[in-house]
């Protein structure tokens, strides 16, 4: 977008990306262009601006967690449960990719917060103030912009089961929704119609008959899997807090009547299911409704209404300090496959984690769950230190992309060409430079014929095509590097020759 100046169109190189609606990648450029005009070196190629949305976004969703609790209970309970989402592992994660996904999370969860106070303003029959039906409805708008109809379809199961539940109707005529279709359409109109008539409807073609459609059809992108499997999945992606939300199940079921448990269960329950039946499963898809669980947990905790004293949940409390245990053997393995050593420091690190997880289990078993809550939140903080500050450093070989652009220097000419045979991610666009040749091990022997500074990296499926075609072209590139590593987009391992050709 930056470089063509068009932000209408989303494209990679002349690829048209067309899965997804804007938002995100407006965010992403206002952060790249607003570090370029604060004089930050290379800001193009910087990945952590790339980054930074998804990093606020996810502080704007922890916040929001907060102000959402705030309406339906005291502030120990929303601190609680918004420290808790905070510390979850998807948190972790999330906060530290480039993708659409943190910045929808803040949505959501600000159209959350705004429906539970017009909820409450619905049941105690009074107007509820202006300005959160507005920002209901501009959460849900910038929600559209960002990922399509995730946001409206999650915000509207909740409706409708706020609205069976009470056998009412009057949330939809507190909701406004005639001023406030207005808005989303107002919001979200104008793009539509100029990427609509620029793509010749390609768009929608590709966003919702061949991403939404088809992923509600069937698995798609090898990513299927069985009802139940975000449950699962939750016992990792929800830690610390999956087995707290465990032990406060019971207590929000007893509480369903109760406007603040109803409007818990109406947020997670329906779209929760919505997901487990959809065939296409990634573990973020659901983390639009944690934070509605997460303060479920700091209720129940806040008000002593966790099945503390059942034997079945002193029992699964034990999985609070499991998490750090599994981390730092599952790393300390990884760090040892692909680098041949131990790091020590994260093993310490790994250790201080699991020691503050298991002080989270005697405070439980005596009734103070706030108190073991602090310790699993300490074990989860001190674990992301180790995973992302240290243990990252010795993974290199989860880099590829990086590496082989890390090799250009050693060319000795300043701005090389660039061109790559085989399989390629495309942040290796990004580091390297956005007019990356895309070839195979014929085409990326005659690029280097062509003379200049230029490099070619050829992963060795195009290896023995690559030197055939060096031979009937009469190149002799020199031998700059070699580079391997497993790929995280597919998990395969991948190997490079770099050859690269100087003036």
């Amino acid at each position: 977008m930056l470089e063509r100046g068009d932000f209408v169109d989303i494209r990679l190189q002349q690829e048209a990306r067309h899965n997804k609606p804007a938002g995100v990648y407006w965010l992403q450029a206002a952060s790249v262009a607003t570090a370029d005009a604060l004089g930050v070196p290379d800001a193009e190629r910087t990945i952590g601006l790339y980054r930074l949305p998804s990093f606020l976004g996810m502080l704007a969703a922890v916040l929001a967690t907060y102000w959402a609790g705030l309406a339906i209970m005291d502030r120990r309970g929303a601190l609680a449960g918004a420290a808790g989402f905070a510390a979850t592992l998807i948190a972790a994660v999330e906060a530290r990719l480039a993708t659409t996904d943190a910045a929808l999370l803040a949505t959501a969860t600000l159209a959350f917060g705004a429906l539970i106070r017009i909820y409450l303003a619905t049941l105690a029959r009074r107007a509820p103030p202006l300005g959160v039906t507005l920002l209901f409805w501009v959460a849900v708008g910038a929600g559209v912009l960002i990922k399509g109809p995730i946001v409206p379809l999650i915000a509207g199961f909740a409706i409708a089961a706020l609205c069976l539940a009470d056998r009412s109707l009057a949330l939809l005529k507190r909701l406004n929704a005639a001023l406030g279709l207005a808005i989303v359409a107002a919001m979200a109109a104008p793009w539509l119609i100029m990427i609509g008539l620029k793509s010749g409807g390609g768009f929608f073609v590709d966003s919702l008959g061949k991403d939404l459609l088809l992923k509600a059809a069937g698995p798609q992108e090898s990513h299927g899997a069985p009802p139940g499997a975000f449950f699962v999945a939750a016992w990792g992606t929800f830690w610390p807090l999956a087995p707290y939300f465990a032990v406060a199940a019971p207590g929000l079921w007893a509480a369903r009547r109760e406007p603040w448990a109803k409007v818990i269960l109406a947020w997670a329950v329906p779209a929760w299911i919505m997901f487990e039946l959809v065939p296409t499963k990634l573990p973020h898809y659901v983390m639009p409704l944690y934070p509605a669980l997460a303060l479920a947990v700091g209720w129940t905790a806040a008000d002593g209404r966790m099945a503390i004293g059942r034997r079945w949940a002193k029992a699964l409390i034990l999985l609070v300090p499991f998490g750090p245990l599994a981390l730092t053997i599952g790393f300390s393995w990884l760090i040892w496959r692909l680098d041949g050593g131990a790091n020590l420091p994260f093993l310490i690190a790994g250790a201080l984690a699991f020691a503050l997880a298991a002080a989270a289990v005697p405070p439980f078993w005596r009734g103070r769950a706030l108190v073991s809550l602090v310790a699993a939140f300490a074990a989860s903080a001190v674990m992301t230190a180790a995973v992302f500050g240290l243990a990252a450093r010795d993974l290199d070989a989860l880099f590829p992309m990086k590496r082989l652009a890390d090799t250009l220097p050693a060319l000795g000419c300043a701005e090389p060409l660039a061109a790559v045979a085989g399989f390629r991610e495309p942040s290796l666009i990004l580091l390297t430079r956005t007019d990356l040749i895309l070839t195979d091990g014929a085409g990326a022997a005659r690029f280097l014929k062509q003379g200049g500074c230029r490099a070619a990296f050829v992963e060795r499926r195009q290896q023995a095509a690559f030197d055939s075609a060096l031979t009937t072209e009469g190149v002799t590139p020199r031998r700059v590097a070699e580079v391997s590593g497993v790929a995280i987009n597919g998990a395969k391992h991948v190997s490079y020759v770099v050859y690269g050709v100087a003036p």
